[in-house]
């Protein structure tokens, strides 16, 4: 089976639910350490929905996704690149959504390889 999107082939796609609200991390190599952490902000105080990125360390990447309850879903409108592989660049999409009043959440996501 083979599934693709524009220009991009999907090459793995899931869901996966939070325990107590707790990161999602999703380990793509161990040796080296590859990861990816999607976790969840409520922030009253900014008030409106965001998605933060962060590469603090090489080969890490920190989602947090700000006051979800504002939106029925949040998500990246595009891929975001995270990567080659077999020469090719290695996207991430994703979306979070929230159950109940910040009980547990969930992320839909998955990896593309494109040109």
């Amino acid at each position: 089976m083979k599934t693709t999107t524009g220009t991009c082939e999907v090459l793995y796609a899931s869901w996966a639910p939070s325990y107590r609200m707790n990161d999602i991390i999703i380990t793509l190599s161990e040796e080296p350490e590859i990861a990816i952490r999607v976790g969840i902000k409520r922030d009253d105080v900014l008030g409106g929905p965001d998605i933060q990125m962060d590469f603090k360390k090489a080969k890490h990447l920190t989602i947090t996704v700000v006051n979800p309850h504002k939106l029925s879903h949040m998500g990246v409108p595009e891929p975001v690149e995270v990567g080659t592989l077999q020469g090719k660049k290695l996207f991430f999409s994703f979306r979070v959504d929230m159950f109940g009043n910040y009980a547990s959440f969930a992320v839909t996501y998955a990896f593309l390889l494109g040109e």
